[in-house]
């Protein structure tokens, strides 16, 4: 007869499970993925080497599992009644902001998915969150992407982002993630042939946007 989980256990082993991710997402963020041990998440997480390997195969998928869902976590906060209301312009926009923004932020979050971003296999999968993103943008708006093949404009635009992050971490960039977040926005409507009226208008959206975000983030810590 097969074995079957009660309802009990998988809470017993979602618990394991969200209590290793947890350790290791502080680790990550304190110390650094590279030298944050097995061991050392196992430990902090209370639990057994035995464990950790029976959830994760190895450090990597640990990572690549904290970093989905922190990217799932972030894109969830925005709003999706607005989201839906922007046009396929001022969507493609606030995709570049967001994914500018949240990997520049001074906070745990940020820190770990600049990590992810400096591990190929972590790397890979974010870019290709922000791939099928783009093209949920366009479902209904596919004509803002035409000529060049698609997938060399999104590479291109997620290149630029990552240049500029590189610059950021040397101290060669000092602009506030505000501020990147709009000019690559800006400079992917461009380099993906937006004319600068359509532009300005999907800009002034995301500058709505971002206000929003502020004064909500302020509330919530004047609350707290």
């Amino acid at each position: 007869m097969p074995y079957r989980k009660t309802d009990k256990t998988r809470r017993r082993n979602e618990r394991r499970r969200r209590q290793i991710i947890n350790a290791a997402r502080r680790l990550f963020s304190r110390q650094g993925y590279e030298i944050t041990t097995m061991n050392q998440i196992v430990d902090k997480a209370k639990t057994s080497i035995g464990n950790l390997y029976f959830y994760f195969d190895n450090k990597q998928s640990l990572l690549l599992t904290i970093v989905k869902d922190m990217i799932n976590t972030i894109w969830f906060d925005t709003d999706e009644e607005e989201y839906h209301s922007l046009s396929g312009t001022a969507k493609l926009a606030l995709i570049t902001y967001r994914f500018t923004t949240m990997l520049m932020e001074k906070d745990q979050s940020a820190r770990i998915l600049d990590v992810g971003n400096s591990v190929p296999i972590v790397r890979k999968a974010m870019f290709d969150d922000f791939h099928r993103r783009v093209y949920a943008a366009l479902e209904n708006d596919s004509s803002l992407l035409t000529g060049i093949n698609t997938d060399l404009k999104l590479y291109a635009s997620y290149g630029a982002i990552t240049a500029i992050l590189d610059r950021k971490r040397s101290g060669e960039v000092i602009e506030n993630p505000h501020d990147i977040g709009m000019f690559l926005a800006r400079w992917n409507l461009q380099a993906i042939g937006i004319d600068p009226e359509t532009a300005n208008d999907a800009l002034a959206s995301i500058e709505k946007f971002a206000i929003r975000k502020r004064t909500k983030k302020s509330r919530g810590s004047d609350n707290e």
